[in-house]
């Protein structure tokens, strides 16, 4: 062999099929690069972007939420089109043909100056139909400025056959990105490395074409003067990228590889070293499986690379994961992150900070989709902790009743009540305010009943002396329903009676929940006029609730409705 001592790993090959690819990505509408892990596919992308200075628009795919992905999806849009962007959020993911044309004739109204492409990265974790319907229709639709890219490892479900035979598709495989025995030479010579036919060959043999394994390769050769590897790739990336690393980059690595991208704040944070960038800027240099994202301005770990130090930080103590695991939950609690706060912190076993940020957050960012991991990781909290966080249980009801989870609430409930009665330590005052407390939750198992939540509402009233502390004024106090009217009328003949309870009810329910639903009594006596031909009487109500009503409760909403209602009426008379 023939190898020359100046070596440059960082090259980039690109290979005559690949190179034919990226030149047609600017002709079609949708490009799709499908690969297994390792193939190069964003780094293709990334050729791409600087071969023709595209405006460019990354979206990196980290969970299969569809809601997260529809939320990335439209701060995209709102780069370009502010107003549209916010529509489309609003509509939501399309889940029905009268939205997704909604959603399509919205994308389609963009006005594009330039020629703009929109990456998503990593779709293969999202697997919804919903979203492979819109993007098929609306790439045989869309503006030919607009290129949107898919980097996945799987093949999507939007008809790639009907799309090439309509020339909409530019379709990149995993046979475009593996290297022949001829790219490899070129590659590596790239590099500064001259091997012979018989060792080329043989790369070409281990490696299948595969360039995270070519690239691997190289560096043990340039190591170790060899290609005679057994390891497999997790061992030859340990063997060759982690064990050359000085102590303190291992540890700079492992202390950072818990994140899927992190900032230079975030660095300094973590590791306390305010003068880490000197750090940080030698580690992406010389290794190219950790790189600096320039337009998000985040660092980020090569799969391959972040699973080799995932399996590292495991062999480490329980203390050092612990510190680990807590500097992720500071930082993102800091950053008013409470989902992954809490995630971070119940991975380093700090049940009180977990706790601590459930009630700081109300509850709030728990959504039905995290519904499972969520209640299991409350019910592998030590109950000793939740005896100590009276705040965190009621929470925890709370959200168990609103994903009808009625047997676990009333596990819980009880739960409540055994650790209320247990604490020698809380005073009568703060006692009170607590039960009052979980007499608010449950005069919600009691909804539509407007006379048996009342009742509990004036019993929590008695017992609370400030507004509850695990509810927010700016949560949804109508569910979305458009009529309060609807929403409490249920005894045929009793209307005004329960307008009365109405009336009587809410001004309790208002001064514990700090007006939350505020002017909803009002729009009920104006629903109640309205459907009784009282239109005057109706107006009067209405103007007053509007007053009162806020735009966080849907209140404002119920309003609305109700005053197009009445002007459609006017304008029939």
């Amino acid at each position: 062999m023939e190898y020359i001592k100046q070596y440059n790993t960082n090259e980039v090959y690109v290979n005559e099929k690949l190179t034919e690819k990226i030149d047609k990505i600017n002709s079609h509408p949708l490009t799709v690069v499908e690969a297994p892990m390792g193939y190069g596919k964003t780094t293709a992308i990334k050729i791409y972007l600087n071969k023709f200075h595209t405006n460019y628009y990354w979206q990196n795919i980290y969970t299969d939420s569809d809601i997260a992905f529809w939320q990335g999806f439209c701060r995209i849009i709102s780069k370009i089109d502010s107003n549209v962007g916010s529509r489309l959020e609003n509509i939501g993911l399309p889940k029905d043909s009268i939205k997704l044309e909604e959603c399509i004739e919205l994308i389609n109204s963009i006005y594009i100056k330039e020629e703009i492409a929109i990456i998503l990265d990593d779709y293969h974790l999202i697997d919804n139909k919903n979203l492979d319907e819109l993007i098929y229709n609306l790439v045989k639709s869309m503006d030919n400025k607009i290129h949107l890219i898919i980097i996945t490892r799987n093949k999507p479900d939007i008809e790639i056959e009907e799309l090439q035979l309509k020339k909409l598709v530019n379709y990149i495989t995993k046979n475009c990105l593996e290297f022949e025995k001829d790219d490899i030479k070129k590659y590596y010579k790239l590099c500064g490395i001259n091997l012979n036919t018989l060792n080329i060959d043989d790369v070409y043999k281990k490696s299948e074409g595969w360039i995270s394994a070519i690239y691997l390769i190289m560096l043990n050769y340039i190591e170790y003067n060899t290609i005679e590897i057994s390891e497999d790739i997790y061992e030859l990336v340990e063997k060759l990228v982690y064990e050359p690393f000085e102590e303190k980059f291992k540890d700079f690595l492992l202390r950072l590889c818990v994140f899927d991208q992190f900032t230079l704040e975030q660095v300094k944070f973590v590791t306390g070293d305010e003068k880490v960038d000197l750090l940080i800027k030698e580690l992406t240099q010389v290794n190219a499986f950790v790189k600096y994202d320039k337009k998000n301005k985040v660092y980020l770990f090569h799969a391959i690379f972040r699973t080799c130090l995932l399996e590292k930080l495991k062999e480490k103590d329980d203390d050092y994961k612990k510190e680990v695991y807590k500097k992720g939950g500071l930082w993102f609690y800091k950053k008013r992150k409470y989902v992954l706060s809490m995630g971070y912190f119940y991975k380093a076993r700090y049940y009180e900070s977990f706790l601590n940020t459930l009630v700081q957050d109300k509850g709030n960012s728990i959504t039905g989709e995290i519904k499972d991991t969520f209640i299991r990781c409350m019910e592998n909290c030590p109950n000793e902790f939740k005896q100590k966080n009276h705040l965190a249980l009621l929470v925890y009801a709370r959200r168990l009743f609103t994903y009808n989870e009625m047997d676990l609430f009333g596990k819980v409930c009880g739960q409540f009540y055994e650790n209320i009665a247990k604490d020698k330590n809380i005073d009568h005052k703060e006692k009170n305010q607590l039960l009052g407390e979980m007499k608010l939750i449950l005069s919600f198992t009691k909804y539509n009943n407007i006379e048996e939540m009342s009742n509990l509402h004036k019993e929590a009233y008695e017992l609370m002396y400030k507004p509850s502390t695990i509810m927010t004024n700016k949560s949804t106090w109508t569910f979305g329903s458009p009529s309060i009217l609807y929403m409490y009328y249920r005894d045929k003949g009793k209307l005004q009676e329960q307008l009365r309870i109405m009336k009587n009810a809410m001004p309790y329910y208002y001064k514990i929940t700090d007006n939350h639903g505020k002017g909803a009594d009002y729009i009920m006596e104006a629903e109640v006029c309205f459907n009784q031909g009282d239109i005057l009487n109706a107006e009067i109500a209405l103007d007053k609730a509007m007053i009162m009503c806020d735009k966080y409760s849907g209140v404002l909403c119920c309003a609305l409705f109700l005053k197009l209602r009445i002007l459609i009426h006017e304008r029939q008379v």
